[in-house]
């Protein structure tokens, strides 16, 4: 299924979630989550399901100085 992932067109498997596009994507330390312009809760992310179509920002937090 086709969504929009940080503003590129993504492929990515057919009936996921949001924590399971985290975990494809390997990324490391906590994520930040919006789809279709709604912030979806870090406990929330298992439940969010990902349909054709959506938009989705995904932000790493990183720490440094």
């Amino acid at each position: 299924m086709n969504i929009t992932l940080n503003g590129k067109s993504t492929n990515i498997p057919d009936g996921g979630n949001v924590a399971d596009l985290i975990e494809n994507l390997k990324l490391d330390g906590p994520v930040a989550a919006q789809v279709n312009e709604e912030i979806i809760h870090r406990d929330k992310l298992g439940e969010r399901r990902l349909n054709p179509g959506d938009k989705v920002e995904l932000f790493v937090m990183m720490g440094g100085g």
